[in-house]
């Protein structure tokens, strides 16, 4: 079983928040700005970062699995 250390979470995590930022404000900034605040745009903002977390997380562990191998 490959594990991820600490750092490569939190690695994981810097990632989501910068990229995730990044992608919020291409995608969603209009609606930031000019409204309206729905429950679906509030969704969307949450879930956008999840994806370069879950990135991150996946080729880290594909990349400490290649290396056991």
């Amino acid at each position: 079983m490959v594990q991820m250390t600490s750092a490569q979470i939190k690695r994981s995590f810097l990632i989501a928040i910068i990229v995730g930022t990044l992608l919020i404000v291409i995608n969603q900034l209009d609606a930031l700005i000019n409204g309206p605040y729905t429950i679906a745009l509030f969704l969307k903002i949450f879930i956008t970062p999840l994806v370069p977390f879950s990135v991150s997380v996946v080729t880290t562990y594909l990349a400490n699995r290649s290396t056991l191998v």
